[in-house]
């Protein structure tokens, strides 16, 4: 495990967190920063690294079944948590746009477009896993390929050549516009993050120099570009730039402890369960709001950003325990039936 990539991913998923936070009222008085934007990108640079951290040749379909059944089972469990709630308690609900295609969409990770104009599934934050399953398939289709520059070379051109298809012929398609939007960089970014790490590995000035510009650049970018495009490419350099950083630098960690280990263990949990602690935590303010005191301003957006935060945290760690360590379990004794030398699905797999 690389140390402080593994912490990376915990803080990404605060910061989708605390992104995802504007979309209540009593958050408002803080005002909005793209970090879910932020968020998303290091987790597909992540997800680039690692990839191509485990390239070697192996079959396409084992590759995409470990991948599978690392991130389409709880999706699909939270997702059916969703669809249940908006059909008995439709006014929990109201941002989402419940039609029997777009459940169908949502289970099979299309884009569509929904009735509010935006290009998300039923778990509106579940975008991100329509980018992760598509570069998975992209990736799984490059194994095919021998040797790891042409293997390279052709990711780098797939990718490049969507974007620029994308920025030159924007297409109505929902799923065109989707997957040649500037994000899919990101996992390129990532991998090729992976191949500098490797020439670099044992610089800790450039390991420094590449985490403390990595970092300044993102929160540069969060800052003052928080709705400039292209969101891949102004997110997505100095994400890679501080994933190499932070993995030089980990060379000098022999492992990972304490709160944040624990909470990057949970990531995925905590990605898929936060909008929901989120809104139960608003109806809680609600009832305070009305029946005790008025909580407005910025003492109660302090307030409901610091309780929606830790409640998460808390709901993911539990959840991470009871739920989808179990899943991850059948996963591995399914994985274990067909394939007896793959390896294990865990959390860092993702």
């Amino acid at each position: 495990m690389i140390v402080l990539l593994h912490y990376l991913r915990a803080v990404a998923a605060l910061l989708v967190v605390y992104g995802h936070l504007g979309g209540f009222e009593y958050f408002h008085a803080l005002g909005k920063v793209d970090l879910n934007g932020i968020g998303s990108a290091i987790f597909f640079v992540i997800s680039g690294f690692l990839l191509w951290g485990t390239s070697n040749p192996k079959p396409i379909v084992k590759f995409l079944a470990v991948r599978f059944l690392r991130l389409v089972p709880l999706y699909w469990l939270y997702t059916s948590v969703l669809v249940c709630l908006a059909i008995v308690a439709p006014s929990l609900t109201p941002r989402i746009s419940l039609s029997p295609e777009h459940i169908v969409y949502s289970y099979l990770f299309i884009p569509y477009l929904n009735d509010f104009n935006q290009i998300n599934p039923l778990l509106l934050q579940a975008w991100t896993l329509n980018y992760e399953i598509y570069f998975s398939f992209i990736f799984a289709i490059s194994l095919m390929v021998d040797g790891p520059r042409l293997r390279l070379a052709l990711l780098t051109m797939f990718i490049v050549l969507s974007f620029t298809i994308g920025l030159i012929a924007p297409s109505e398609s929902a799923v065109i516009k989707f997957y040649t939007g500037s994000m899919l960089l990101c996992f390129l970014f990532g991998i090729w993050a992976r191949i500098t790490y490797r020439k670099i590995a044992h610089s800790l000035t450039v390991g420094s120099l590449s985490a403390v510009l990595g970092g300044g650049g993102l929160i540069a970018a969060g800052l003052f570009l928080p709705a400039l495009e292209p969101r891949g490419l102004i997110y997505g350099v100095p994400s890679a730039v501080l994933l190499v950083g932070l993995s030089i630098l980990s060379n000098r960690i022999s492992k990972a402890d304490g709160l944040l280990k624990s909470v990057a263990d949970c990531t995925y949990t905590l990605f898929l369960s936060h909008p929901f602690v989120l809104a139960g935590v608003a109806m809680g303010f609600r009832v305070v709001d009305r029946a005790l005191f008025p909580v407005n301003g910025i003492v109660g957006a302090l307030s409901f950003g610091i309780v929606g935060i830790v409640a998460s945290i808390l709901f993911a760690l539990v959840a991470h325990r009871v739920i989808e360590q179990p899943i991850n379990r059948v996963s591995n004794m399914i994985r274990l039936s067909l394939w007896p030398s793959s390896p294990r699905v865990s959390p860092r797999t993702a």
